[in-house]
């Protein structure tokens, strides 16, 4: 798992806004803080060591919404919805 250091002020009013959102429409959201990560591999038998890497910059230029789905043959993703940002807030 990569994890970003303190997320952007735009990204945490967005996922509060979908925070609120959700609990609206009834659908319940984990209380935890919203902390931005990538997720690379899954279901290692141990652990890999934490490292350091380096600062990396990664414009964003669309958020997906994903839905897991575990089943016999694993875990299926299957988009749900997208949101691309204009070009000129993507630095």
């Amino acid at each position: 798992m990569v994890r970003t250091g303190r997320p952007p002020p735009a990204l945490g009013a967005w996922v509060s806004q979908l925070k609120a959102a959700l609990d609206a429409a009834g659908i319940a959201v984990e209380a935890r803080p919203y902390r931005p990560h990538l997720t690379l591999l899954r279901g290692l038998a141990r652990p890999l060591p934490e490292q350091a890497l380096p600062p990396l910059a990664l414009p964003l230029e669309e958020v997906t919404l994903l839905a897991s789905e575990l089943g016999a043959g694993g875990v299926r993703h299957h988009r749900l919805d997208g949101w691309r940002r204009a070009p000129s807030s993507c630095r």
